[in-house]
């Protein structure tokens, strides 16, 4: 039966919400007419509001139209809600008083699914009151959404080398754990060097990867690796750490046989969806791969291609195509090209693979743009903290709203896409471009619809280009961009957890090498910038003209791409990047590389045809004369995409 509240006169308070009698029943059914679901009673409700259903996206992103210029708002609700909106962004700036908040509190109490402030409020007062948060409050934990490996990396990969997370099947109890967290790292070393498995049961995983660091020889860790390989199966953790502390010493033959011998055994000892034993498979199967044998490959990358919000799925489809292409079967190689272009229509591995922007990825790319809507029908619940939002945005609470953002992303699950885009914009009308990009590449794979170069134009903006353009000489502005997209998505106050610093995320350290600056003038956008193309430049050099090379090497360091390079000899450029082991870096690169064959498409599209330098264009709305291909072009490579 149709719920009472909004439906019967608006004469009715709502004190006096009841279940109606049948004859009231049946007289509202009468005046409902031809309008027989709820989704009818909503279109209805949006034309007497005023909200279109759709508009076009270009109308939205120039700020021509929003959800908030459509409304009527001569009605009691909407200047109640507008009164509500002012008390939140008082709340923040806790100048409310003890009445104004005594209100705040009683719609939550009396009114909570009308009031949308109290999805924020709630966690607010967490935050404020701790364990004594008031009984009304509904705290729900928002879905996690889990990025596709390759789609983003707005979002840190969760298998990094160095310091594996501590959670996952196999984790020890929390007793054995805090005795483990007494001993010292010189213990470890020692149960390590022993082969005592037993000392070595309950340890953390950030405990094993520190502790495996202090050897510098493969030779005392050998019995360890042989008792561990008879026994039954021990923590997976332990099997991977192993097998990934062998790596460092390839190409040589025992411990490459040492590390197919741990990753096999975490294979079998892992569950199906058990993050470490797909860790050992991926790892295994790269190596299988490394060495000729795609027929045991094969099996592995199966696994792993179809593992539900699995990280190694775009990696797993683009080798078992490699593979299928090798045997000469191009009908199962298509299939898998196919596949890819699916699941991950932008990604890095699915421009590869279809020689850039090019055949069907173009298809994808360059039809209409799409439709935003402004309100959910399938989700009306989120309306009332869609119009919030436009409300924060409209009074210029930016920081607010940010928050919401990041709320109504977790919760728009089932809602429509054109809804979802119009919360991208939203996002980045409030500045929050994280947001912004992790909503459009939940969309670009689960609605590949949307793509158009409009939408990619959102994800991929010309923001800083001006200023990129007077250091072209030293690199392609089209590459900057590329590059600090991924580090700081264009927040110029970024400040990354081991402390490098704004649009191109430089450790002060790097930074003082190049200048003499202070932490305040690293995050001016101009100094920063600077420095931090000047750096790249200087990496560039290095690897002469490399970029893919001087890209791992800003994210973790020269000493360890050449550490890499040494360890996996391989002409093959892309197995080598996908065989860094730490996910942070072979992510980062891949995806750069990926944002700046983008930027060019949609840019400067003149300067991937075959022959042309790939530097820069300036666009004639942003700088000098359009047509001037920038010096910086010269010397620099991608080997992943130079056979396009």
């Amino acid at each position: 039966m149709l719920p009472v509240v909004g439906l019967l006169p608006e004469s009715l308070g709502e004190d006096q919400v009841r279940e109606p009698t049948s004859a009231e029943a049946q007289a509202l059914a009468d005046a409902l007419g031809p309008i027989r679901t709820a989704d009818e009673w909503e279109r209805r409700e949006l034309r007497r509001e005023g909200l279109p259903e759709t508009v076009p996206l270009s109308e939205v992103v120039n700020g021509v139209a929003t959800g908030l210029d459509q409304l009527k708002r001569d009605t009691p609700e909407w200047r109640r809600l507008w009164e509500r909106t002012r008390m939140l962004v008082g709340y923040r700036a806790k100048t409310l008083s003890s009445k104004e908040m005594s209100e705040l509190v009683g719609d939550c109490i009396i009114r909570p699914e009308r009031t949308p402030q109290c999805h924020f409020l709630t966690q607010e007062w967490v935050r404020d009151w701790g364990k004594n948060v008031p009984s009304f409050l509904p705290l729900e934990d928002s879905p996690r959404r889990i990025p596709p490996e390759g789609m983003t990396a707005d979002a840190d990969p969760a298998d990094d080398a160095d310091e594996p997370a501590e959670s996952g099947p196999g984790r020890a109890p929390a007793s054995v754990r805090s005795n483990a967290a007494a001993l010292k790292r010189s213990q470890i070393v020692g149960a390590l060097q022993d082969g005592d498995l037993d000392a070595l049961e309950g340890l953390t995983n950030v405990q094993i990867y520190r502790a495996l660091d202090e050897f510098s020889t493969w030779q005392p860790l050998r019995s360890t690796v042989t008792r561990v390989l008879r026994g039954s199966c021990p923590r997976l953790p332990l099997l991977v750490a192993l097998g990934m502390k062998a790596e460092e010493y390839f190409p040589d033959a025992d411990a490459l046989e040492a590390s197919r011998s741990l990753f096999q055994r975490a294979h079998e000892c892992g569950g199906p969806r058990d993050e470490q034993a797909a860790k050992a498979r991926y790892r295994l199967a790269l190596i299988h791969v490394w060495r000729g044998e795609c027929s045991e490959a094969d099996p592995l990358w199966t696994n792993l291609a179809v593992q539900p919000g699995g990280l190694y799925i775009s990696r797993a489809n683009y080798w078992l195509g490699n593979c299928a292409d090798r045997r000469g079967n191009r009908i199962r190689a298509q299939v898998l090209k196919n596949r890819l272009l699916k699941e991950n229509p932008i990604g890095f591995h699915t421009l590869v693979v279809h020689q850039g922007v090019s055949g069907p990825v173009r298809g994808l790319v360059y039809g209409n743009d799409p439709q935003v809507r402004f309100r959910s029908l399938a989700r009306p619940d989120l309306n009332p903290v869609m119009l919030t939002l436009e409300l924060l945005l409209g009074s210029g609470a930016e920081s607010v709203a940010q928050e919401l953002v990041r709320f109504l992303r977790d919760q728009a699950t089932g809602a429509e896409p054109e809804f979802q885009l119009y919360l991208a914009v939203l996002a980045l009308r409030a500045g929050d471009r994280i947001t912004q990009f992790k909503i459009l590449a939940d969309l670009f794979r689960d609605s590949p619809q949307l793509l158009s170069a409009g939408t990619l134009k959102l994800f991929y903006p010309l923001k800083r280009y001006a200023t990129l353009w007077n250091y072209k000489e030293w690199v392609s502005p089209y590459l900057s961009l590329a590059l600090i997209r991924q580090e700081s998505a264009f927040n110029e106050g970024a400040r990354s957890r081991v402390g490098a610093l704004g649009l191109m995320q430089l450790m002060p350290d790097t930074a003082r090498t190049m200048a003499r600056v202070n932490t305040r003038q690293l995050l001016d956008p101009q100094t920063n910038l600077k420095l931090g193309v000047r750096f790249f430049r200087k990496l560039l050099d290095r690897y002469k003209g490399d970029a893919e090379l001087a890209l791992a090497a800003y994210n973790a360091g020269p000493e360890r791409v050449d550490s890499w390079l040494k360890r996996y000899p391989t002409d093959d450029r892309v197995l080598f990047l996908d065989l860094i082991p730490f996910a942070e870096t072979r992510n980062y690169v891949a995806l750069i590389t990926r944002n700046y064959l983008w930027y060019l498409t949609l840019y400067a599209p003149e300067l991937l045809e075959r022959g042309k330098v790939p530097g820069g264009r300036s666009p004639a709305s942003q700088g000098p004369a359009p047509g001037v291909l920038a010096a910086a072009g010269a010397g620099v490579r991608f080997r992943t995409i130079d056979r396009f």
